[in-house]
């Protein structure tokens, strides 16, 4: 047999041969089975203040809110993590021109993985309304956010140490390798940056 299989290789062109050798290798690689991959996490909930501690993806599938004051929309304190918001809005007030919630999506600290999160990937199309930071990061890194659309209508906001403007995003510090891709943040009052 074993002569029989050597004679036949030698009768075969080197393009023949090439070919009959990627036709094998493509046979083994099809066996091979990949591992699954998990269906993506629904949120369904549509109160404030949600909170994603594990890694995964998300699929945003109501709207949020409206917030009341100081609340969130989203919080993120895990790594690899993608959202998928689905065209649907965070609204951080009930009132307009009145930003009554702090934040519309925090990817912050990762307490559980003792350190800053990594690879967290926000993606639109969506809206985030009426919070005096659309998305802020903090203790974050090689991350993104894109095809959002940020709006704040809130007038300035004032505390015991100061006056507060609102903010379309407001990357901390902390934060280091984020990419903003196709956003567009709307802030109609004097007293907010984008």
């Amino acid at each position: 047999m074993k002569s029989v299989f050597l004679h036949a290789f030698r009768n075969v062109r080197p393009g023949r041969f090439l070919l009959a050798v990627l036709a094998i290798t493509l046979v083994c690689a099809s066996a091979a089975k990949a591992a699954p991959v998990p269906p993506p996490i629904k949120i369904t909930s549509s109160s404030c203040n949600y909170v994603i501690l594990d890694p995964g993806v998300y699929s945003l599938e109501t709207d949020i809110g409206p917030c009341g004051p100081g609340s969130y929309g989203i919080v993120i304190e895990a790594s690899n993590v993608t959202v998928y918001l689905n065209g649907h809005t965070l609204n951080g007030s009930a009132v307009p021109e009145n930003c009554d919630g702090v934040i519309g999506i925090n990817p912050s600290l990762n307490f559980f993985g003792g350190g800053p999160s990594t690879n967290v990937n926000i993606v639109g199309p969506g809206n985030i309304e009426n919070f005096q930071y659309g998305v802020e990061a903090v203790f974050t890194s090689n991350s993104s956010a894109s095809f959002l659309k940020i709006t704040s209508n809130c007038a300035q906001l004032q505390s015991n140490s100061g006056f507060y403007p609102s903010f379309g995003f407001y990357i901390d510090y902390s934060a280091s390798n984020w990419t903003l891709l196709g956003n567009e943040v709307h802030m109609p009052v004097t007293t907010g940056a984008g």
